[in-house]
């Protein structure tokens, strides 16, 4: 079992999430978002624990790895 966390819940990371959800042998561990509507219907909907501040997802749910769907300008910050 892998442990996966997602970084922005748009439409890449939502693509990303319902692959990586179907895949038997993966567990979402967090999705961050910065719209609180976007990480509010996720927690409803899915039980995924859902978070604003990418940081403290890595930092509670510890994944082995991490997809980060936001726009490519916000990367860099975020993989240093």
């Amino acid at each position: 079992m892998v442990n996966i966390a997602l970084i922005g819940a748009g439409k890449m990371g939502l693509s990303h999430l319902s692959i990586l959800g179907a895949h038997p042998d993966v567990k979402i561990t967090g999705v961050c978002d910065t719209s609180k509507l976007v990480t509010d219907v996720l927690t409803r909907y899915s039980g995924f624990d859902c978070f604003s501040d990418y940081k403290k997802m890595i930092s509670k749910t510890k994944p082995d790895a991490v997809f980060v769907a936001v726009p490519t300008k916000f990367h860099a910050p975020i993989i240093k």
